[in-house]
């Protein structure tokens, strides 16, 4: 070796011991390579490589339902403006993902690539979506998750922008998908999950990728219905080296920049793991590896040996350690290996990778679901049964899933009897299961108003949602909602209101509780109060003189769901009409404008009648 490359490494070294002497890491030379990218992985091994396939066939499965788990459906919801749809789909397929165990569903939706989306031809096709939207139902009547994952935002090999004009028109194509699925989509019950974009690298770089969630993630939340508080998970950029394509998500999540967990706590945080890429894509060409490079990977090996174990735990590390200082939930939306590696090194590999996203508090989804690709080959839809190696690692038979999870089936008598399992996951589990029921959990009232003031607030957040859902049947609720209006947590308080509107009339003895939520320092509160004097109707009529200086209200949403609360209250008093004829006319914000115009247009109608 030149000298001057000896000296290169002996700088290399130098700097790297004193940083990580500073910081107290243990240094070693395998960290070293590892660090600069120039080992291959922790003590490969490519001898006595055994068969690829040695695993069994598993029909009819029914397992325990593990709610970190999700699996992604791959490539079947291509979405180009005239035929195809990409991969066919059955209903069988959703029954063995749900009889699994699998609780989250991603579904990649990709637009032909290079394809410009315009609004006015997404509206203009009606069975444009009407695919997806079976496959959305189909989902979430399963009691599952459904992740709806703008997956193009960049053509594959895409690094440069030709023009500002090409990149203009990206940010166009991403904001007007966006609109057009926000609006179809906004009363869909929040099992339902906005994924912004798959994978986003250069040319989106980390700053700019900043300023596209930040114009959507506002676009989203103001579309109105369930999308003010659905979950929207963001992906970290990837930081791509510009010679050698290297790819690097886990460190890009240290330049995402999105709302604190007070601004919008319903944020999940994403990131995919393939790594090292020179054992979990062995064999396969990719945009950044060419099949020549990736063949001479195959026959690397995965033991878990220690050192192996260390690499994988300190990439996992990271995202605890960012998680944690920013109080964000962390999904590992993609993780898997080709099916070129043999299936003991596959079976090592997932299985570890899951351990740790699980033992951190991880959610995850294993790429893929079928077989027949390069990638998961988890289960063959022809003949209808699972890879049992590959599966017995993601969802072990006979082990209970991490915090036990919900049984599929669980009748309602034994959901209200989990409100009071001593593992509060377990209640907040159920309390979500309840409040997907709607009504058909009224029998389980008096254990999710005993709910509303457990110690957890986890948990009493869906047990003020699952009141909601049940409607006017839980007025026996009235008090406890009306003392979780000063819960420490703004989001029941939120909760708490919107369960007092869906009571009704019989919640007016918490007026004076909900005039004090209009005061909220959070406006999510405050506007959840409002629409709760709006649900009492008449009886409300002593607010109204509040509710005319809440019309002044420096937030929109908050004036909007005044405008619907007048009505409600009192349509025939003079006060209400003046105040929203000024609202009509005066408001600068055309939601506001266009629901008082509304109002004014049902007052005249009954008037006329």
């Amino acid at each position: 070796m030149k000298k001057k490359y000896w000296l290169l490494l002996i700088v290399v070294f130098c700097l790297l011991s004193c940083h990580t002497a500073k910081n107290g890491e243990n240094l070693t030379l395998a960290r070293i390579l590892d660090g600069l990218g120039l080992s291959d992985y922790p003590d490969a091994r490519t001898i006595d490589r055994p068969k690829r396939y040695n695993d069994t066939k598993l029909f009819n499965v029914k397992r325990e339902r593990n709610m970190n788990s999700g699996i992604n459906l791959g490539h079947v919801v291509q979405v180009p403006y005239k035929g195809g749809w990409g991969r066919t789909i059955k209903e069988h397929d959703f029954d063995a993902i749900h009889d699994a165990g699998f609780y989250y569903v991603r579904i990649p939706v990709a637009f032909t690539p290079h394809q410009e989306i315009s609004e006015d031809a997404c509206k203009a096709d009606p069975n444009l979506f009407k695919h997806l939207d079976w496959v959305i139902n189909s989902i979430l009547k399963r009691d599952m998750v459904a992740i709806l994952d703008y997956h193009n935002l960049l053509a594959g090999g895409q690094y440069t922008f030709a023009s500002e004009e090409e990149r203009i028109r990206n940010e166009e194509n991403f904001l007007t998908f966006w609109k057009v699925v926000s609006e179809r989509y906004r009363e869909y019950p929040p099992g339902l999950y906005f994924e912004l974009a798959n994978e986003p690298h250069v040319p989106v770089t980390p700053a700019l990728w900043n300023e596209y969630t930040g114009k959507v993630i506002p676009q989203i939340r103001n579309s109105g219905g369930n999308n003010k508080t659905r979950m929207i998970v963001v992906a970290a950029d990837i930081l791509v080296n510009p010679r050698t394509h290297y790819w690097d998500q886990i460190g890009g999540v240290h330049q995402l920049k999105i709302p604190s967990t007070v601004e919008d706590p319903n944020i999940i945080v994403t990131f995919h793991y393939y790594l090292p890429g020179t054992f979990a894509h062995q064999g396969e060409g990719l945009v950044d590896i060419p099949a020549r490079v990736s063949r001479k990977w195959v026959g690397n090996r995965w033991d878990n040996t220690d050192r192996q174990k260390e690499f994988i735990k300190r990439k996992f590390d990271v995202m605890s350690r960012w998680a944690e200082k920013n109080n964000r939930e962390i999904m590992m939306g993609e993780f898997g290996t080709t099916i070129y590696a043999d299936i003991d090194s596959r079976v090592n590999w997932i299985r570890f990778v899951r351990e740790q996203a699980e033992a951190r508090g991880m959610s995850w989804l294993f790429w893929g679901f079928y077989e027949g690709g390069s990638y998961g080959a988890l289960y063959n839809q022809s003949n209808r049964y699972w890879n049992e190696s590959i599966l017995n690692a993601l969802l072990p038979a006979g082990e209970p899933a991490p915090g036990k999870g919900i049984q599929p089936g669980t009748n309602v008598a034994e959901l209200a009897a989990l409100l009071e399992d001593p593992e509060w996951k377990i209640r907040k589990n159920a309390a979500i299961s309840l409040m997907c029921l709607g009504p058909g959990a009224e029998p389980a009232l008096p254990a999710l108003i005993r709910a509303c003031r457990d110690e957890e607030w986890q948990v009493r957040k869906p047990a003020a949602q699952a009141l909601a859902n049940i409607g006017h049947a839980s007025y026996p609720g009235v008090q406890v909602l009306t003392e979780a209006l000063k819960d420490e947590e703004w989001q029941v308080r939120k909760e708490a209101a919107l369960a007092l509107a869906a009571i009704g009339a019989p919640s007016y003895p918490a007026i004076p509780a909900l005039t004090d939520a209009s005061k909220d320092s959070e406006w999510q509160v405050c506007s959840a109060a409002v629409t709760a004097f709006g649900g009492i109707g008449r009886a409300a009529r002593p607010v109204l003189p509040f509710l005319f200086e809440l019309l002044n209200h420096e937030e929109w949403i908050v004036r909007k769901e005044v405008v619907q609360a007048l009505v409600a209250i009192a349509p025939d008093d003079p006060g209400v009409l003046a105040a929203l004829q000024r609202s009509s006319s005066g408001d600068p914000e055309a939601q506001v404008y266009n629901a008082a115009a509304i109002a004014l247009g049902m007052i005249n109608d009954a008037a006329a009648r």
